[in-house]
């Protein structure tokens, strides 16, 4: 009976084997793959191990077991995202697809990203990479369709492209051939290849693959996330080793989905999949913490080590919060209201600290006239005089403005509607979106007091004026205040924000953006002034 058991069943698992080879893939999704197709199997030749002995009641019971399995094994598998075929045709679904059903935003989304270095003690490295790119919108072909390979002293060799397009109900490949590749000077005085690809029109989908040699030992960094969504990305490295020993810097905020090692540590795979477009939110740290990618340097413990980012991250506000980067910007205004109900006078802000600093850094690059202009950044102001006062303190700085400032006042009936807060640079709430992937670093503690007296005219008596109030987040991490006074027919108001502390995590990004919104609000109050 053992016999038949075992050879009724060597039948049925004998008609997948060949399915198997052919959808190989790795780890648990091999695992997955073999139960399903075996449990299919055995549903469609259920008859055939019917000589089996068994109760009757056992029988139905198995066989409802198995098809509940049949269907719920496949939803598994759709969610899980398996490893490419890299030497077989993009699969239909992507060539007719129209966008990418996780992002429809994406202009485009890389099917594959593999890469591969390899490193021989006596003849150097080898670096191949092979990438699937599927283009869903017309501008997204700027930038993937022209390839730029920086290779240094390095030497490429072995580029391959494909394009493969679905024309008239078939998909149709074109290679490209090696005279599209062209030698260019890269940024920073780097060389490199460059290969504009034509024929990549929006529903394309473009492969390529290229080798990189070099004698020097080293490993290629490599990344995981760009500007548009990645499905699959693997690096894998084969480093025998040196004396001193390797780090590999694992930046963003992903961990791997897979790290295999073998060959006693010196070949790693690291894969991560399902990888959504980085997108830089507004005063954010440095990216290359927060974009998904591995770099390697030289460590000291003779070990291959690997450190993620995101775990120093966590001190990266405490150490950026002990600094003594302060920046200190108080701007005095003097307005009156011509003849024509037009605001006019001066205005004068100094600047001291982090902030001068960056100031005279800018007119060194721009010039003096062109910074003045984007301090103001106000295109509708009429200025008639500006200028930098001389002060040869790199750590403070003074700018000095005369201008006509319109579309300040409203005229209704015998009111004078007049928004007094000039509205300087870097006044607005720069965070428009709800949620928040990474920390707000402002770069430096702030203080920034604006101070407007504005004279009333003859004639005019005050019919309202924007409160005096104070709002701040907890532990005061940040103070906003409004003071306003009438004294001997002038009108003061001064406003002073102050931001104690220069990160704001993301789990405090709710209160800062309310409560940015809520100063900006509180700058939209007019003062009212009634004719007598």
């Amino acid at each position: 009976m053992t016999r038949l058991l075992n050879g009724g069943l060597n039948r049925i698992f004998g008609n997948i084997a060949y399915e198997v080879e052919r959808d190989f893939r790795i780890g648990e999704e091999l695992k997955i793959n073999l139960v399903s197709k075996a449990l299919q199997s055995i549903i469609l030749n259920f008859d055939r191990v019917a000589f089996i002995p068994m109760n009757y009641l056992l029988k139905p019971a198995l066989y409802l077991v198995i098809w509940c399995l049949v269907f719920t094994i496949p939803e598994i598998m759709a969610q899980t995202i398996l490893r490419p075929i890299e030497n077989e045709p993009p699969e239909l679904k992507w060539l007719i697809s129209s966008a990418y059903e996780k992002d429809t935003t994406a202009t485009a989304v890389i099917l594959f990203d593999i890469g591969k270095n390899t490193t021989d003690l006596y003849s150097g490295v080898k670096f191949t990479h092979h990438r699937r790119i599927k283009i869903y919108k017309q501008s997204a072909l700027e930038e993937w369709a022209n390839v730029s390979i920086a290779t240094a002293e390095s030497r490429m060799t072995g580029f391959k492209c494909t394009i493969y397009n679905y024309e008239n109900g078939k998909i149709k490949s074109t290679e490209i051939q090696k005279d599209a590749i062209y030698k260019q000077k890269l940024a920073r005085g780097l060389k490199g290849n460059s290969v504009a690809i034509p024929n990549a029109v929006a529903g394309s989908i473009i492969d390529y693959s290229y080798t990189i040699t070099t004698p020097y030992y080293t490993i290629f960094s490599w990344n995981f996330q760009y500007s548009i969504p990645v499905l699959w990305s693997e690096y894998e490295i084969f480093f025998p080793g040196s004396r001193g020993g390797v780090i590999a810097k694992i930046n963003g905020l992903f961990n791997m989905n897979d790290i295999s090692v073998n060959e006693k540590g010196a070949r790693r795979k690291y894969i991560l999949t399902d990888i959504p477009a980085f997108l830089p939110e507004p005063l954010m740290p440095s990216e290359s913490y927060y974009r998904s990618s591995i770099q390697f340097q030289p460590g000291y413990s003779g070990k291959f080590e690997e450190e993620y980012t995101k775990d120093r991250l966590q001190k990266y506000g405490i150490v950026r919060d002990s600094l003594q980067l302060d920046a200190k910007v108080v701007a005095n205004a003097s307005l009156v209201l011509d003849s024509t109900n037009q605001l006019k006078g001066s205005l004068i802000i100094q600047q001291t600290g982090y902030n001068a600093k960056l100031s005279w850094k800018k007119i060194a690059e721009i010039g003096e006239d062109d910074f003045l202009k984007s301090e103001l950044d106000k295109s509708n102001w009429h200025v008639t005089k500006q200028k930098v006062n001389d002060l040869v303190d790199s750590i403070r700085i003074k700018l000095e403005y005369e201008a006509l400032i319109p579309n300040q006042v409203q005229v209704a009936n015998n009111l004078l509607l007049i928004n007094p807060f000039l509205g300087l640079k870097d006044e607005t709430n720069p965070f428009k979106n709800k949620e928040r992937l990474y920390p707000v670093d402002f770069y430096s503690r702030l203080e920034r007091t604006v101070t407007t007296s504005l004279n009333i005219p003859d004639g005019y008596t005050i019919e309202s004026i924007p409160e005096s109030k104070i709002i701040e987040l907890p532990k005061r991490s940040a103070i906003f205040s409004n003071n306003i006074s009438v004294i001997n027919g002038q009108i003061f108001i001064t406003s002073r924000l102050k931001l104690n502390k220069i990160i704001f995590n993301v789990d405090e990004y709710d209160q800062l953006r309310e409560f940015l919104d809520r100063t900006v609000s509180m700058k939209s109050q007019l003062i009212i002034l009634k004719q007598k």
